[in-house]
């Protein structure tokens, strides 16, 4: 006789039915809104308000549920699935609740680092941007970006320096009118707001292979400057000198500063011919208001540079200001011509990343008393 099988009774069903670690009791007893509390509160215990880095949301996401008592509840849901049919049917609920709870803690985790972290995510991406060589920009859209922003910081600037008035200058002719009613005693004075000169600018780019991304941002920005600089003359060259200021003043920065790319910077660098196409063309148009910023590593293939140029254009213009992509530890040497240059330079800049562009463009920008 077969021995009959030892069934549990439906009360002892009904008790292994029911979840036994606290965090199991709470997924299927809790409303949202008690789940939702339970959740900020095991955020504010594990510090998520102190989340800032990227790469520390997968952490705080695992933390959260420890925090909340997963590995007690994960324990549970081992067991009940070997069990009995009402064990089983337990377990694919407390599997659904888990699930739930775990996309509800990347949600917050997420939103917190939206609220704090991207913000200084975003700072510290733009800083280590803004001091990353130009030449190692990989993020090419964002770069530019940076340089937008530059530009229009540098424009705000400096409509703030014009506003202000320069202390110390008399108006005599305002000054006399206005003290007329008072039978010419001189009651009130009237003092002079200089209005600074916007600087003429002449940008002369080396555009040749070794130069090239410096040459994309500068002449970005300088694009980007219109508002401030509204009469700039750009050229580029690699051995021809172009003038590309119509390129710049019709055309988008991005078709411009393509089209400068394909069409002058393929050829062999030659500083020689590039001044004396420069000075054949523009030398009788500078004066002692013109600042010609010239960019360029000054490596001249060994080719003759004619320092005399550059010492003409400096007779001539107010400033020549030169921006060398290279470490000043390597001018002068190999190929390099800049101390043959540097001579008939107002200042020479090593520039090498977005943020040396921006201080020299700005100090470009600020009038001089």
């Amino acid at each position: 006789m077969l021995e009959p099988s030892h069934q549990p009774s439906a009360k002892q069903a009904a008790k292994t039915s029911q979840p036994q670690s606290a965090l199991g009791k709470k997924l299927l007893a809790s409303s949202p809104l008690e789940l939702s509390l339970e959740l900020n509160k095991a955020a504010i215990d594990i510090g998520l308000p102190n989340l800032t880095a990227i790469g520390q949301r997968g952490r705080y996401r695992q933390r959260l549920l420890q925090a909340m008592g997963s590995a007690q509840l994960v324990q549970e849901i081992q067991q009940l699935s070997s069990g009995n049919s009402a064990d089983q049917r337990l377990a694919k609920q407390l599997v659904a609740a888990k699930q739930a709870l775990a996309e509800a803690s990347a949600q917050l985790v997420e939103r917190q680092f939206n609220l704090a972290g991207k913000p200084h995510h975003q700072q510290l991406r733009t800083a280590r941007l803004m001091d990353q060589p130009m030449i190692d920009l990989q993020d090419q859209p964002l770069a530019r970006q940076l340089v937008r922003q530059m530009a229009r910081r540098l424009i705000s600037s400096h409509h703030q320096r014009r506003r202000k008035p320069q202390p110390g200058q008399l108006d005599v002719g305002k000054t006399l009118h206005r003290n007329m009613a008072y039978g010419g005693v001189i009651l009130k004075l009237e003092w002079r707001n200089q209005r600074p000169d916007r600087p003429r600018l002449w940008v002369v780019c080396d555009v040749s292979q070794s130069v090239r991304s410096h040459a994309l941002f500068l002449l970005l920005l300088v694009y980007s400057l219109k508002e401030v600089l509204p009469k700039v003359r750009a050229f580029a060259f690699s051995s021809d000198m172009q003038n590309i200021s119509n390129w710049l003043e019709q055309q988008t920065a991005e078709q411009a500063i393509q089209q400068v790319l394909a069409e002058v910077g393929r050829g062999s660098t030659d500083y020689g011919t590039a001044l004396e196409q420069f000075c054949d063309a523009q030398l009788t148009a500078l004066n002692r208001q013109s600042t010609v910023l010239i960019l360029g590593d000054s490596r001249n293939n060994h080719g003759d540079p004619k320092f005399h140029l550059l010492r003409a254009i400096h007779q001539r213009a107010g400033q020549v200001i030169w921006l060398n992509p290279e470490t000043k530890q390597r001018w002068g040497q190999g190929d390099s011509e800049m101390p043959g240059y540097q001579p008939y330079c107002a200042s020479v800049h090593s520039c090498n990343t977005l943020a040396q562009l921006q201080r020299v463009i700005s100090q470009l920008l600020t009038p001089k008393h």
